[in-house]
């Protein structure tokens, strides 16, 4: 049921990129196949990228490989190359893999404010808890908000799992070592990316809990490309090893999203939408393909 409203979720947003589809659709080939220069052409193109919301250094990066790569300077050879490297762009790793070490699994979720962290958590816990029927209990180290942490709760009521709110090191050290859960979701309090003291006393509460944690940036689509760049740098100091895209709904290009991602940090899960469990998907490549439209992209 939850896939089924996903896919037509889906389908509507492919509808909604139009920006990104229109600016490329066709533009390949109408370029490639004039009377241009071999410089020019790849100029064109790298602003028919830029215009895509491809970013000004992932589009000169693909236009550099195109450069390279063709021999034959054909509209077909360019329309390749630029599609494989934007398919190149949608490296994920699927998640979470559930360890059988009898420890349990540790997600954590971090972020700037309004990105969605607290809605995420509970999809997840939701899909894992209630659908997947697995063992899971949802933390929260936010006790800034009030509001998130009755949220939280009352999802966890309604869901029937444990939840404990946390404002230590040492409790969050103990609710992990006591824990008798498979998977345990935790909720971060958003911190800009400038607060540097922020995000250095929530990596100390992290460190607490002397195990692996899963650690997963949540970065909303709608995030300007500088911003972004920002985000996903600087908070590299909490470790995250995956990133969640929030608010796919919010938006009709994600190229600029996508352009600044690093090959070390994966895509893990998308979402589209506030409804609990059903608009979160794991962030696999044929869904992003999809969600891209590339063929229509790089239509000849």
């Amino acid at each position: 049921m939850a896939g089924n409203i996903f896919s037509r979720k889906i389908d509507s947003l492919k509808k909604g990129l139009a920006r990104s589809r229109e600016a490329v659709s066709g533009g390949i080939s109408r370029i490639a196949g004039g009377d241009r220069d071999r410089e020019s052409t790849l100029s064109e193109i790298e602003e028919l990228l830029i215009g895509a919301d491809i970013g000004v250094r992932t589009a000169a990066e693909i236009v550099e490989k195109v450069r390279q790569s063709q021999d034959k300077f054909t509209a077909a050879l360019i329309r390749a190359t630029v599609r494989q490297q934007l398919i190149d762009l949608l490296t994920s790793r699927p998640g979470p893999h559930i360890e059988t070490s009898g420890k349990p699994h540790v997600i954590i979720v971090v972020g700037v404010n309004g990105t969605g962290k607290t809605t995420t958590i509970a999809k997840l816990a939701a899909t894992y808890g209630v659908i997947q029927k697995r063992k899971v209990e949802m933390v929260t180290i936010d006790s800034y908000r009030i509001a998130a942490i009755e949220q939280l709760g009352k999802y966890a009521e309604l869901m029937q799992i444990p939840f404990t709110v946390v404002n230590t090191r040492e409790e969050f050290k103990n609710v992990i070592m006591n824990s008798k859960s498979e998977i345990i979701f935790v909720d971060t309090a958003g911190r800009s990316q400038k607060n540097n003291l922020g995000l250095a006393e929530m990596r100390n509460i992290l460190d607490g809990a002397k195990t692996n944690l899963d650690i997963h940036l949540v970065l909303s689509a709608t995030t300007k490309y500088r911003d972004a760049v920002d985000i996903i740098t600087r908070f590299n100091q909490l470790m995250y090893n995956k990133v969640i895209i929030t608010k796919l709904d919010e938006t009709n290009t994600i190229g600029s999203v996508l352009s600044i991602m690093n090959p070390e940090k994966k895509l893990s899960y998308f979402t589209n939408g506030q409804s609990v469990p059903d608009d979160i998907e794991i962030a696999d490549k044929e869904k992003l393909f999809e969600m891209i439209a590339f063929e229509e992209l790089c239509a000849g």
